[in-house]
């Protein structure tokens, strides 16, 4: 139990991450997929449409020297639908955090929950977390206006403000204090862990996407002016498809890798044990 809490580094905070997921994957998959893959779909839908119609507009504008305006309608209409559907995609990912970061704690003394308690569980730290997320999204953006130092300066610092909403249900103002109290001292570990994370998901997301982009791939081998022709609606839809189930799939595994990065924090800086504390909670509750 004691390993649980001492520092780690980047390859074991990860590896932690997956253990966990793996342990708990139907329940955390189905709840991420009922809750973000609708939103997902549509949103992945639209902007397959929207990149394909844009991609034959271009080509159309090269190789005929005039544009095909059947096509500049179809980006008008299917960016729109994607625009709307952005903010619904967002707060279906922050509920999707919520569920899996209220969770963690107790999933790793070895609770189980069922996709219907961690959708409940989700619930009571939602908004809170997306508020969360939207300020600091917002500080990131005024530092990241003046210079680029600033804005760094400011995620780096804010980079854990989303987990210690929920993991230590708090309110907004002290979350990010205490984000920038635990991040200190840690600002190129925090880069590389960033990076990291941002490499797995996107090789986990393509390893779930693969079959359109075989099918992409394939095209252009074989006619590199194919991805500015027009596909069959289906491949569109197809691609919506698979990239909904990529971030439904991939998603909470980023989060738990976030939740891990957090402990680490505060056993560097606080030498706590958290998950004495999640059993303790759960032997109260029984």
């Amino acid at each position: 139990m004691a390993e649980e809490t001492q520092p780690r580094g980047i390859g074991r905070v990860l590896d932690s991450a997956f253990d966990l997921y793996r342990a708990n994957f139907r329940s955390i998959a189905l709840t991420s997929l009922a809750i973000l893959f609708p939103a997902a779909l549509v949103a992945g839908i639209a902007q397959a449409f929207y990149l394909r119609s844009y991609f034959s507009f271009v080509g159309s504008i090269f190789s005929a020297g005039e544009p095909r305006l059947a096509d500049l309608s179809d980006i008008t209409s299917w960016g729109t639908l994607a625009n709307m559907a952005a903010p619904i995609l967002l707060l279906s990912q922050a509920y999707v955090t919520s569920c899996v970061l209220s969770a963690a704690p107790a999933m790793m003394a070895g609770h189980r929950f069922t996709v219907r308690e961690l959708i409940r569980l989700g619930w009571s730290r939602v908004w809170w977390l997306a508020l969360t997320g939207l300020l600091v999204g917002l500080l990131i953006t005024i530092g990241a206006a003046f210079l680029v130092v600033p804005g760094v300066i400011v995620w780096w610092r804010l980079s854990l403000a989303r987990v210690v909403c929920v993991v230590e249900a708090v309110p907004v103002d002290k979350a990010l204090s205490r984000s920038w109290r635990l991040t200190g001292g840690a600002f190129w570990r925090t880069v590389g862990f960033a990076a990291t994370v941002s490499i797995i998901v996107f090789v986990l997301q393509s390893a779930v996407n693969v079959a359109p982009a075989v099918r992409q791939i394939v095209a252009s081998v074989q006619d590199p002016g194919a991805i500015f022709r027009q596909i069959p609606a289906g491949w569109r839809t197809l691609e919506g498809l698979f990239s909904a189930l990529a971030l439904g799939l991939v998603a909470p595994m980023q989060d738990l890798a976030w939740f891990y990065w957090y402990l680490d924090r505060r056993a560097r800086t606080e030498g706590m044990d958290i998950v004495i504390s999640a059993r303790e909670q759960l032997e109260r509750g029984a």
